[in-house]
């Protein structure tokens, strides 16, 4: 059981706050949970569990010692300086990286087969049948972390060859990996489908650029599941119009909502999906949070501490 002397915040502006808080609450009985906007006295806030909370808003809490937010993705929480001094953990929950798998391999699968090409009521309009095996493409996973590197298992063991590209290399069993700017061209040149799961910092904004798109074969497919911001749209859009890139799957984007004037909406070779990717299921993350709690109370280690220099 928890031995907090002060309170816990609990404030989003975008997650099911009522079932976070039953599961909060059934998994630490007696917690004193504060859930904004009603926070009442705001020097008693001692931690916070957070997912895009309102701008500025925690800067008020004199005593925070520490933030735990509900989401792998951090960067509106990095990008508020008056609580730089603040350690902040991201989400490390197993369900998350489920979720992650479970999308990518159903897409990998999907555009390897050319599913989108089965005409409804036309029984002689087949999947791909010239060869199904999975060997036949070549996934390259751009980003090797823990969602990286989940999913790079997942395809092997269903028979894919399998590449990833990082910053440092990365023993993956069954894995080609790549490492640095030296090594990306190659990494691209080889890869049929990319799978992009990079986290959202300086250096990987538009880091799919039109140069970095003419690497990749033509007929090369995409499916961004990891942050908007890694891909510049336009040089994106013009790849799919000339024919270069075949098939885009994208769950996350600049503005979410995508706005209903975007031009992927009308793209007939992009599938939009609504950040369905992975989400934080109050069940198994309450309980992560709580854990990361007691051992940050016991100075014990914690996985998923945020680095503010590598912005992840």
């Amino acid at each position: 059981m928890l031995n907090l002397r002060g309170a816990v915040l609990l404030s989003s502006t975008e997650e099911n706050i009522p079932r976070w808080t039953e599961e909060l609450k059934k998994n630490a009985p007696g917690i004193d949970l504060r859930v904004w906007p009603d926070v009442c006295r705001e020097e008693d806030i001692e931690f916070a569990i957070v997912a895009r909370p309102p701008a500025g808003d925690l800067a008020r809490y004199t005593n925070l010692r520490a933030i735990f937010s509900m989401w792998a993705g951090v960067a509106d929480l990095l990008a508020d300086e008056s609580i730089s001094h603040l350690p902040i953990y991201r989400m490390t929950d197993p369900g998350l990286t489920i979720g992650i798998v479970i999308y990518v391999v159903h897409h990998v699968t999907g555009l390897h087969i050319l599913a989108d090409e089965y005409k409804p009521r036309l029984w002689a309009h087949p999947f791909r049948v010239d060869n199904l095996s999975p060997e036949c493409s070549c996934v390259g996973i751009l980003g090797l972390g823990v969602l990286g590197t989940a999913c790079a298992n997942a395809l092997v063991n269903l028979g894919f060859k399998v590449i990833g590209y990082s910053n440092t290399r990365k023993e993956i069993p069954g894995v080609e990996s790549f490492a640095g700017q030296d090594e990306l061209k190659n990494f691209l040149e080889h890869t049929d489908i990319l799978v992009c799961i990079l986290p959202n910092t300086t250096e990987t904004h538009n880091f799919v650029n039109r140069e970095t798109l003419a690497y990749l074969p033509v007929g090369a497919k995409i499916i961004n599941c990891g942050r908007g911001e890694s891909i510049d749209d336009d040089a994106l859009l013009e790849a799919l119009r000339s024919g270069h890139i075949s098939k885009a799957v994208l769950d996350v984007f600049r503005t979410e909502p995508l706005p209903p004037e975007h031009p992927y909406w009308e793209e007939p070779n992009v599938l939009v999906t609504p950040h369905c990717a992975s989400k934080p299921d109050p069940v198994s993350g309450s309980v992560r949070i709580l854990e990361k709690i007691e051992s940050f109370l016991k100075n014990e280690p914690i996985e998923g501490m945020v680095d503010r220099n590598r912005a992840y």
